[in-house]
């Protein structure tokens, strides 16, 4: 099966400068790119008064990070449950394009998601399944090797973009609930002269 091109997007380095310049902001998003929560669930997970939790995730929401997953009716009010979008993800390609002063910890901050994301679920056996992958390697190539590596990293990001985005398609017009995968890509410099890759 052949994946359509998912439409070019770039991130503005404002939407960056935006959705990162406050603490509470990048700890919201990095638990929504875990998983979904209300803002309830977000106050007991980050702390905070319920206001502040509020205010910072309308931000993200203007921003385009976060977006309303579902609701459900409570006690004749509608609680929200939120998530982070695909591509907002702490270690988006366009991330790079913004100042390091901005970016922070990003990096580390998705590190960290991802590790805590892989400890659950290896807590609960999920990671040894038959069709789970996990793998890396070290590749010695050339810089013209090096720009196919980073430009195959990307196109996979985007396919797992589209992917996404067709499940929530489908689980909106009531085909089939949603589950949690997580993927990821990274290429980056190992270091050295890699003739021992």
């Amino acid at each position: 099966m052949r994946l359509a091109p998912v439409e070019e997007e770039k991130l503005s380095d404002r939407w960056f400068v935006k959705a990162l310049s406050h603490p509470v902001r990048v700890e919201i998003l990095e638990l929504l790119n875990e998983r979904e929560a209300s803002p309830v669930e977000m106050k007991r997970a980050l702390g905070g008064t319920l206001n502040l939790i509020n205010y910072h995730l309308k931000v993200l929401v203007d921003c385009g990070c976060v977006e309303v997953s579902r609701t459900e009716p409570v006690r004749g009010a509608v609680k929200h449950f939120y998530r982070a979008v695909p591509r907002s993800f702490f270690g988006h390609p366009d991330l790079r394009q913004v100042p390091a002063s901005i970016r922070g910890g990003a990096t580390e901050m998705s590190l960290r998601s991802f590790s805590r994301a892989f400890r659950r679920a290896a807590e609960a056996g999920r990671v040894d399944s038959e069709d789970a992958i996990l793998s890396w390697m070290s590749l010695a190539v050339d810089e013209l090797g090096r720009e196919k590596a980073i430009q195959l990293s990307k196109r996979m990001l985007k396919g797992y973009e589209l992917i996404a985005q067709q499940s929530r398609e489908r689980a909106a017009a009531g085909e089939e609930p949603l589950a949690a995968l997580v993927v990821g890509v990274a290429a980056f410099d190992a270091g050295g002269d890699g003739r021992r890759a």
